[in-house]
């Protein structure tokens, strides 16, 4: 019988997550969100070694809906998914047509954030604030915003 690992639940790590679930739902600058992910969460060796592989179907299926919006005709490559259970936070990497995503999303508040790059030398990134259901997108350049629709 296999016995789950006991991680120690780290409170700087809630605080880092409670401040980036704020940007989410408050930041008007989407770089902004993925500047606080990529400076201040995924450096943090306590939040990357957090959580556990997972699934969530309905994430990727709201994820392709929203990046055939960006870079249309694409599909999800291999999909690393972890989810922090204690903060019901998902988190992950996949590709899409040759591109490379990146996006979390918080359960509770069935909302999420992306980031796409038609590849590693590009200069050019989209970022989508998403909710996972009946998903629009509107924007202009590299700043995409993506909410629930009225329908």
């Amino acid at each position: 019988m296999r016995i789950p690992r006991q991680i120690k639940r780290d409170h700087r790590i809630d605080a880092k997550i409670s401040e980036l679930r704020e940007l989410l739902i408050s930041a008007k600058d989407l770089g902004e969100i993925s500047d606080y992910f990529h400076e201040v969460l995924v450096p943090d060796e306590a939040f990357m070694a957090a959580g556990a592989p997972s699934s969530n179907p309905r994430l990727l299926t709201t994820l392709e809906t929203v990046l055939e919006r960006v870079a249309p005709e694409g599909k999800l490559g291999t999909l690393l998914l972890i989810r922090l259970q204690d903060q019901a936070l998902c988190h992950g990497y996949t590709t899409w047509r040759r591109g490379h995503v990146v996006f979390f999303y918080f359960e509770q508040l069935d909302l999420g954030f992306c980031s796409y790059s038609s590849s590693l030398s590009s200069a050019e990134v989209s970022f989508l604030r998403f909710k996972l259901t009946n998903v629009t997108c509107v924007g202009t350049g590299s700043s995409w915003r993506c909410q629930r629709g009225s329908a």
